[in-house]
């Protein structure tokens, strides 16, 4: 009898293995993460700084104790942004999301003021003083920039603005990349600025240890990209995406 199985072992164990693949329990996509880890960590990719186009403008424990606690006020942030923009970026992108607005612009922060004689002409003058929000859209609006938003499992009727056209060949994408029921996105005065708009949502694997960043998503049935998709076609001069 077992020399009569002996030729079937191959077969069986090529059938436990796509048996396992199919069903992919969790052990052996743990295994598979792991698998990966060790291979990033005796060989990661080779980055070097200063041959990189990309520059990061980092809020860090410098620049607040140089500017001041975050956040800033916007009209600084248009600063930077007419800065990066008079240093020759290609593209200017947010990697924070912008969906409220700044509260220390003087015709919002009047209104916390108590109402009193005294403070009444002062209110005044401060309500007729230009907007840290207008300030910005404006500095966006002459520069290439990019805007942030955020996809939510959470159903509302939000939806960010797409900047770019949308092609494919193949497999109609929507039907694989991460599916999403509502958005947090900036406000629309800076999506109608920007250049770009890309999403900065991202699903941990079940380890909550985060090895990909999505290139694409999609709001219901509207596929929308990432923030780095958006910063390359930005970047680029293109006008759309071709999906393949």
């Amino acid at each position: 009898m077992r020399h009569r199985l002996t030729p079937f072992i191959p077969y069986l164990m090529l059938a436990l293995a796509l048996i396992l693949r199919v069903q992919d329990p969790w052990p052996i996509q743990q295994l598979r993460l792991l698998v990966f880890d060790a291979y990033q960590r005796l060989k990661p990719r080779d980055f070097d700084v200063a041959k990189s186009p990309v520059r990061i403008v980092a809020i860090d424990d410098a620049s607040l104790k140089r500017v001041g606690q975050f956040p800033w006020p916007r009209t600084m942030v248009a600063d930077m942004v007419d800065r990066l923009r008079a240093a020759g970026a290609s593209a200017i992108v947010f990697d924070i999301l912008m969906s409220e607005p700044d509260e220390s612009s003087p015709d919002r922060a009047v209104k916390r003021w108590p109402d009193t004689p005294a403070l009444a002409e002062l209110k005044k003058a401060a309500q007729a003083l230009p907007s840290h929000d207008n300030a910005l859209a404006a500095a966006l609006a002459r520069a290439r920039a990019v805007t942030a938003f955020v996809l939510t499992a959470e159903r509302n009727a939000d939806k960010p603005a797409r900047k770019a056209g949308f092609a494919h060949a193949g497999a109609d994408p929507a039907r694989v990349v991460p599916g999403y029921a509502g958005a947090v996105p900036s406000l629309p005065m800076f999506e109608a600025a920007a250049t770009g708009n890309g999403s900065i949502s991202f699903r941990p694997d079940r380890d909550l240890i985060i090895r990909g960043v999505p290139l694409f998503a999609r709001l219901g049935k509207t596929l929308y990209p990432g923030l780095s998709a958006e910063a390359l076609r930005v970047a680029a001069g293109a006008r759309g995406y071709l999906i393949k």
